[in-house]
Formats: C-alpha cells, structure tokens, sequence
C-alpha cells in the first residue's frame, strides 16, 4: 500500500481519493463486528476467518434490506 498526495487532480480542496476511500469505509463496516473490534479468538487463524464471514453477512444483509425496499416499491 502506498501513501501519498494526489498532485494530478485538476480541482482546488480536498479531493478523496477513491481506492482510500473504499478502504476506509470497509473497515468501518468491520468495526461493528465485536469479535473484530478486539481479540477475542483462541488462534490467529480463528481471527483470519471471521473477516471473510462480517464480509458475507454484510454482503446478505444489503442484499436483504434491497429485496424489501424492491417489495414494499411493487405493492
């Protein structure tokens, strides 16, 4: 991962960058986890796990909470 200054960006101010952005946002979602938020795993292998397990819940839940705004919009 590199660090580092956009200097090509043609607009004034703070412009994001997008890949940063994106990270920044996942770890948030991971953060309200509680088996992530601290140490809590007999091995580290345990703890490797679960960021892929908050992953596909948080990927089933937006999927979930979209299937019911599609529902409530076709009635």
């Amino acid at each position: 991962m590199e660090i580092g200054t956009n200097h090509t960006s043609p607009q004034a101010g703070f412009v994001p960058d997008e890949k940063r952005w994106l990270v920044e946002r996942n770890f948030a979602w991971l953060g309200d986890y509680w088996r992530l938020s601290i140490d809590r795993e007999r091995t580290i292998a345990h703890s490797c796990t679960m960021v892929p397990l908050a992953f596909i819940r948080l990927g089933s839940v937006d999927k979930r909470s979209l299937q019911a705004g599609l529902d409530v919009i076709q009635r």
